[in-house]
């Protein structure tokens, strides 16, 4: 397996896999999403490639899964919190038929190299509760819970 940029050639494979990852988000919380065919567009998968901010697994030269991140900085000049350099983690998937084989570990082992590579503080994601195997999977690799976001339907 490798890991690298994907190409502008390869949107509709990637946008595809976001596709597959953004309806589990409509059955889980259909208050909040619905279908679309068009997760990331292609203006702004041409700006993820520019600025290195997305991902792609590749086996057998198959699109297997990816990662969209954003690095930043906060709390620069902040005398009551301290300094961090976060690598966050905006999106990950691995598509259907190969999860459970150990493409999540390597993609998450990969952004862990970067992250040092960049000098990050941390790592950080947010994950829908109902995503039980992706949560195994981060607390596995030493994530852990930092905060609970409660919502309530305003009728």
């Amino acid at each position: 397996m490798i890991i690298e940029v994907p190409s502008i050639e390869e949107y509709d494979k990637i946008n595809n896999l976001a596709i597959e990852v953004h309806n589990m988000h409509v059955e889980w919380n259909n208050d909040l999403y619905k279908y679309t065919d068009v997760v990331i567009t292609e203006d702004e998968y041409k700006e993820l490639i520019d600025t290195k901010n997305i991902y792609c697994a590749k086996i057998d030269n198959k699109i297997v899964g990816y990662i969209v991140i954003a690095i930043r900085e906060k709390n620069i000049n902040d005398s009551k919190m301290r300094y961090r350099k976060i690598l966050k983690i905006e999106s990950i998937c691995v598509t259907k038929n190969y999860r459970n084989k150990g493409i999540g570990t390597k993609i998450l082992e990969f952004i862990d190299t970067l992250a040092k590579d960049n000098n990050c503080t941390d790592i950080y994601l947010d994950i829908n509760n109902h995503n039980e195997n992706a949560i195994k999977l981060y607390e596995k690799l030493g994530f852990i819970k930092k905060q609970i976001t409660y919502s309530k339907k305003v009728n």
